[in-house]
């Protein structure tokens, strides 16, 4: 993709190597991106349309004037005294000196720009931004109405109505807020619909911010935004919250570009039922004092689903996920084709919330990503839970070289799960290409790293600590962990003994190859703790600053080969 921060060579080949590969789940398939976005894309196309009312009320925006005959203004003010959905169609742009009247009825509204010459479907003035240049995107505006407010102090467009809206083909600039959305308490056409807030072929620049901040009861909500280039306007938050239980909540960014922000772009929702984020062709860059995308979710199922995306440049991560799970629910997150690169912090920085009184099942599968120039590569954190909670952690040709610090850091505190590695560049690193860690009380890690290089870091190629009261399964299965500076290529610590019953800790090699370290090729430390090690004939290497293989025993430890 022409986008800031694209993969290098190394990159580029192995993700187009591996184009035809798809992730092993551990959990039922996840609905794929492109299915979710027919399934949804027409009904925020049709947001409040006519087949829930039987009347619609049509205005045409003829002026470009503040206000008077024909005018943006005018038709708002109509559209608040109106009895059935309103459409407004601009033919003209539009330059305001104050801001618009506050939409407040209950009826949907959509505006729709139709400046253009171009009347057919063929997208010409669509946002390709993970495509396209950016300069060219914010002058691509020939087919969209522009709403221009010559006062930083005035806001654009308000609304406070609980009815859907849509804003289509048409550029926001200037302005205090921009955009700002408040529905109280939104709700749809009927009781069997959904509340939508459609944008479609939308950009907002120059504005100091764009806020959306939507309450419902039992109503799902759909946000789409799709199509749409925010630049130069510091701060953009989307917050929705569901105050009751049996609320859905679905955000889809297709095609969204947000960049030159101070603060980034943050998701936050609070929804006691099934929240799905779909993050889909999509930019988040330039963030100076940010995230380029902070998703902040808490419910009892939740969804993220990201595909061909760049995040890039930004004062802190790419992409901060938090999911919070309620209850007995689940977390299922698939990262696909997307590029985290050249961030303050982490690359891609993920953290599941787990109830302490609860059993959660949760999956991160990600394929074909690249995490490279970051401080960190990317960080994934799930905290200890009491219960047997279950948590699935699948990287597959991933790239995270040339990171500050680590390339792969997974610190893992949930009670069951399995962690596995695949086709995996974690080079030139810092500190450590790949780290894994689980502790806390029956923490049992099974990991799995296969056909993955991390070689030419600082501290080790390969970390793997367990501090936890239970069993450690580790399978080491074609891996090379050559050149590192101050360190092993693989480094294993065990730490702890196991409880009665629990078996042995078993560390399993084959056509593991370890050259040219500075401290031993493979170093296994283990305290208190029963260590099975199989394979370790088939690990070879030389010019190693120590041994080709170095056990290190504590107190009370036993070493079966």
């Amino acid at each position: 993709p022409a986008a800031r921060g694209a993969p290098n060579g190394r990159a580029a080949a192995a993700v187009q190597a591996a184009a035809s590969s798809q992730p092993t789940a551990t959990m039922p398939a996840m609905v794929t991106l492109a299915a979710f976005v027919a399934t949804l894309g027409a009904v925020a196309l049709t947001a409040g349309a006519a087949s829930h009312h039987d009347d619609v009320v049509r205005r045409t925006v003829t002026s470009s004037a503040d206000s008077g005959p024909g005018t943006l203004r005018e038709a708002i003010a109509f559209a608040n005294t109106a009895m059935a959905r309103v459409v407004v169609t601009l033919e003209s742009d539009v330059r305001l000196i104050t801001a618009l009247p506050e939409y407040t009825n209950d009826q949907p509204l959509t505006i729709d720009g139709e400046c253009g010459t171009d009347d057919d479907d063929d997208d010409d003035g669509a946002v390709r931004g993970y495509e396209r240049d950016e300069d060219e995107l914010v002058d691509d505006d020939d087919d969209r109405c522009e709403v221009r407010m010559a006062d930083a102090g005035q806001n654009i467009f308000s609304s406070t109505s609980s009815a859907s809206l849509a804003v289509r083909d048409v550029v926001l600039r200037g302005g205090a807020r921009a955009l700002s959305v408040a529905a109280g308490d939104a709700r749809a056409a009927s009781p069997s619909d959904t509340y939508v807030l459609a944008l479609h072929n939308v950009l907002i620049t120059r504005a100091m911010s764009v806020n959306i901040d939507i309450r419902t009861d039992s109503t799902p909500v759909l946000i789409d935004a799709h199509d749409v280039l925010i630049t130069d306007t510091p701060n953009n938050v989307v917050r929705v919250t569901a105050q009751s239980a049996g609320a859905t909540v679905t955000t889809l960014l297709s095609n969204v570009v947000a960049t030159k922000a101070v603060i980034g772009f943050n998701v936050e929702i609070d929804a006691n039922d099934t929240v799905t984020v779909g993050i889909d062709e999509s930019l988040f860059s330039g963030a100076q004092r940010g995230y380029g995308l902070e998703a902040i979710i808490r419910a009892t199922d939740i969804e993220l689903l990201v595909t061909e995306s760049t995040f890039s440049d930004n004062g802190i991560s790419g992409l901060r996920f938090v999911g919070n799970v309620l209850g007995d629910g689940t977390l299922r997150a698939n990262v696909h084709k997307s590029i985290f690169s050249g961030n303050a912090a982490s690359g891609f920085r993920y953290l599941i919330g787990l109830p302490s009184d609860a059993t959660v099942k949760a999956e991160l599968v990600m394929d074909q990503v690249t995490a490279e120039s970051n401080l960190h590569g990317m960080i994934i954190l799930t905290p200890p839970s009491t219960r047997q909670s279950i948590v699935d952690i699948v990287l597959r040709h991933v790239n995270a070289n040339q990171n500050v610090r680590s390339g792969i850091d997974i610190q893992r505190g949930a009670s069951g799960g399995t962690v596995r590695v695949d086709h995996v560049q974690a080079n030139h690193n810092g500190q450590t290409g790949v780290f894994v860690s689980a502790a806390g009380q029956a923490n049992p890690l099974s990991l799995a790293v296969s056909n993955t290089e991390a070689s030419r870091n600082n501290a080790a190629g390969i970390t793997i600590v367990q501090t936890a009261a239970d069993a450690l399964t580790v399978t080491l299965d074609k891996v090379v962990a050559n050149n590192t500076a101050n360190g092993s290529g693989v480094s294993i610590n065990i730490i702890g003994a196991l409880p009665s019953g629990s078996g042995a800790n078993r560390v399993r090699f084959h056509g593991v190859a370890v050259s040219e370290n500075a401290d031993d090729g493979v170093t296994i430390r283990r305290d208190a703790a029963l260590v099975v090690a199989d394979g370790l004939a088939s690990v070879a290497g030389g010019g190693n600053g120590d041994r080709l293989v170095d056990v290190v025993a504590g107190s009370n430890s036993v070493f079966v080969i």
